[in-house]
């Protein structure tokens, strides 16, 4: 219970209960009664007035036969009811202004010392909460640094073992090695003793073998000797036998194999020079048949100057590589069933043309790198391959007129033929090197 004295009036008791903030609490909301007129809280006050004394008639009745006590008025250990001091102004009239501004002097005053009251108690909260953390701070510091140091000192006593360890393990191993050494020096002076005495041994063993075997040898050369002699004698007699009936069977088989000899050089030589003809003939009926045709036609001539310039294309891009000999089989594919949808003629013309670029192509590159020729002839196979078995035939009517040894024939020149004819006819140069019309070099030299 806190009590009030002032100069006007008795003191004022307030009853501390479960409601009564505490001095550290928050205070009470109590600013209706701080800012309230004066004129209603006498109004107000009257009202109480007029309620306590209905109320506290009863205890005041009970009260009256006990005496009054100056001490008792001080020191009171009657219980207390809030009420009646507040109520104490129905002593005083409504309209005394003295007693409400003293009221509310004290109001305010309790209610400035409660605000101080919560602000010293949140200083001291926040004083307190520092206070421990400093103290956290300086203990996780202290401990902070002891570990550290001990952390140091565990270090230096790992260091100074690895370096005991070490020390020890690299005396322990200088001293195994310089053993090792030991071990190896005897080792290598006990073989190289070993390695002089069987050498010594060796030695002495091939010597007595290498006396024992020219012994031996020599013996058996004149006991050789001796028996080749015999034996010379004997062969030179049977020998010169020999030779005179081996004369006589050598003659008789030269005979046998000139005569069979002779028949099949006649049906070879027909045989070859047939083949010959078979594929000259094959470029003979292209000169008289295909070129003129083509050439009196102008579609035809215009489907073959495409065919040709991709021809020359697709034969220049060709390379030793598998997948772009496989692109330029089929891409000269496409070209040659092109012409072959347009008309046989411009087919064979298209195939002949082919053949004659990729003999060119050979001339220019298999004389610098023979390796090329295996791209040019995948070409051909893969075309004839794939359905074109007419390009194999005029290829070789081509190379057969270029270079007539691939028939193993040499043609013989006809009475009427002139010199620079049957050159040309063989496929040698002539002259400067000119082309004829079919685009093939011919001529001798």
């Amino acid at each position: 219970m806190i009590s009030y004295s002032g100069p006007f009036c008795k003191p004022l008791s307030v009853q501390l209960n479960q409601s009564t903030p505490s001095p550290f609490a928050n205070p009470p909301n109590l600013s209706k009664s701080i800012y309230s007129s004066p004129l209603k809280s006498s109004s107000r006050s009257s009202h109480h007035r007029i309620q306590n004394i209905s109320t506290s008639s009863s205890e005041e009745e009970e009260e009256d036969g006990e005496e009054e006590d100056s001490e008792e008025e001080k020191w009171p250990i009657r219980k207390q009811d809030p009420s009646r001091y507040q109520s104490t102004s129905y002593l005083v009239p409504d309209h005394d202004s003295l007693q409400v501004w003293d009221q509310e002097g004290r109001r305010s005053t309790y209610l400035i010392s409660m605000k101080k009251t919560s602000e010293r108690r949140k200083q001291f909260e926040e004083i307190h909460h520092k206070t421990i953390q400093r103290v956290n701070e300086r203990q996780e510091a202290v401990y902070e640094e002891q570990m550290n140091e001990l952390s140091k000192v565990l270090e230096q006593i790992e260091l100074d073992q690895s370096r005991e360890i070490r020390t020890i393990k690299e005396g322990f191993e200088r001293r195994e090695r310089d053993r090792l050494k030991v071990f190896d020096e005897l080792i290598r002076k006990a073989e190289e003793i070993e390695k002089e005495e069987t050498l010594r041994v060796f030695k002495i063993k091939q010597e007595e073998a290498e006396k024992k075997a020219r012994e031996e040898r020599q013996a058996e050369e004149e006991r050789n000797r001796s028996e080749v002699q015999a034996r010379l004698e004997k062969d030179q007699l049977r020998l010169k036998n020999e030779l005179e009936l081996r004369k006589k069977e050598v003659m008789e088989k030269k005979r046998i194999e000139k005569d069979l000899e002779d028949s099949l050089d006649r049906n070879q030589k027909d045989s070859l020079k047939e083949n010959y003809m078979k594929w000259y003939r094959v470029i003979e009926q292209i000169k008289q048949t295909v070129l003129p045709n083509v050439s009196s036609n102008e579609s035809f001539k215009t489907i073959c100057r495409q065919a040709k310039r991709k021809i020359t294309l697709k034969v220049g891009q060709l390379t030793n590589s598998s997948k772009q000999i496989q692109k330029v089989i089929i891409e000269l594919g496409e070209v040659l069933q092109q012409t072959k949808q347009s008309d046989l003629n411009v087919y064979i013309w298209a195939c002949n043309h082919l053949s004659k670029a990729l003999i060119k192509q050979s001339e220019t590159e298999v004389t610098a790198k023979p390796s090329t020729v295996y791209p040019l002839s995948r070409v051909v196979i893969g075309l004839i391959l794939i359905g074109y078995p007419e390009l194999g035939q005029v290829m070789m009517a081509r190379i057969v007129k270029k270079c007539y040894f691939v028939t193993s024939h040499r043609p013989i020149k006809f009475e009427t033929e002139s010199d620079e004819l049957y050159g040309k006819r063989l496929g040698y140069l002539v002259g400067g090197g000119r082309k004829n019309d079919e685009g093939l070099v011919h001529g001798y030299k």
